[in-house]
C-alpha cells in the first residue's frame, strides 16, 4: 500500500509542476522575438510590417512591456506577438506598481531606431507616449493611453494587480476632433479595414488643449487626457469594454523605469 501511494504522489508531480509555470516575463532589451519557435524564423524585431500589425491588431508591444507567457515549447516561451528563447526572458520583478507612475507621461520607442534607419523608413513614427490613469482613486480599474507621436495610438482598459497593470480591451484611435457641441466626448468609427476598426475621439471644449507649433507658427486643437474627470474615465472604461478588442498588454514597474519620464508645456 505504501508503494502504491508513493507512485501516486510521483504521478502528481507534473500536475503541481504545471501550476508553478512562469506566467509573466520581462525581456532583455535586445531579445530577439520570432514568429515561430525557430531561430530561422522571421525575427519580429526587424519586421516592421509584422510588428506594427501586431500593435494595431492585438494592441501589443515588446520591450520594455511585460509579456504574458501563453505556452512553452522546450527552451521557448510563446508570447502574444511571437516566440522568445527563455534565456532572453526572466520572471517579472516582484515590485508593486507605485502610485506615482499614474498621471505621468513616459516616452519610449516601439522599435529600435537603428532598425528603422537600417530599413530606410525614416518617416515612420515609432516613438510613443505612455500615460496611465486610475478610473477612481479607490478602484483598481485603469485607463492606458499608448499614443504614437503624429500617428494613431491605442486606448486600453486595464486592472491593477499588485505588480502589473494588465490590459484586457483596447481600441485603435486614429485622430481626435473638437466638437463644440459636445459636453464631454464620444468614439466614432472613422475607418474599418481588414477587421481593424479605427476610431476618432470627438471631444468638447472642456477637454480641449490648444497646441502651438512655433516652427510653422500654427495653433491647433488637441484632446487632453489630463482633463478627464472620474466620470469621464468611467464612461471611457465602459465604452471600450463594449467596443474594444482583446489585448494582453502588460505594464510592470520596470516598464516605467526603462522609459523616459516627460513633461509637456
Amino acid at each position: 500500500m505504501k508503494k502504491l501511494l508513493f507512485f501516486a504522489l510521483i504521478a502528481l508531480v507534473p500536475f503541481f509542476g504545471n501550476a508553478q509555470k512562469v506566467k509573466y516575463v520581462e525581456l532583455d532589451k535586445n531579445a530577439p522575438v520570432y514568429k515561430t519557435a525557430k531561430i530561422s524564423s522571421v525575427k519580429l524585431n526587424t519586421d516592421l510590417k509584422g510588428y506594427f500589425e501586431g500593435f494595431a491588431m492585438k494592441g501589443q508591444a515588446l520591450y520594455p512591456f511585460a509579456q504574458q507567457v501563453l505556452s512553452t515549447k522546450g527552451s521557448w516561451y510563446q508570447l502574444p506577438l511571437g516566440w522568445v528563447q527563455k534565456k532572453y526572458a526572466k520572471p517579472i520583478a516582484n515590485k508593486a506598481i507605485p502610485e506615482n507612475v499614474f498621471k505621468k507621461h513616459f516616452v519610449g520607442s516601439l522599435m529600435d531606431p537603428s532598425i528603422k534607419k537600417k530599413k530606410g523608413n525614416g518617416g515612420l513614427a515609432i516613438e510613443y507616449d505612455l500615460y496611465c490613469m486610475r478610473v477612481d482613486e479607490n478602484s483598481d480599474d485603469v485607463i492606458v493611453f499608448l499614443h504614437r507621436f503624429h500617428e494613431s495610438g491605442i486606448i486600453c482598459t486595464a486592472k491593477l494587480s499588485d505588480n502589473l497593470i494588465k490590459c484586457d480591451k483596447f481600441i485603435h484611435v486614429k485622430d481626435a476632433k473638437l466638437d463644440k457641441n459636445l459636453e464631454d466626448f464620444k468614439f466614432t468609427i472613422c475607418r474599418e479595414k481588414g477587421g481593424l476598426k479605427m476610431y476618432t475621439i470627438n471631444f468638447g471644449n472642456r477637454l480641449n488643449t490648444v497646441v502651438y507649433e512655433p516652427i510653422i507658427d500654427v495653433s491647433s486643437d488637441g484632446f487632453d487626457p489630463e482633463k478627464l474627470t472620474t466620470k469621464d474615465l468611467m464612461l471611457m472604461y465602459q465604452n471600450i469594454g463594449k467596443i474594444g478588442m482583446p489585448t494582453k498588454l502588460c505594464i510592470s514597474v520596470n516598464t516605467f523605469e526603462n522609459l523616459e519620464e516627460k513633461q509637456y508645456d
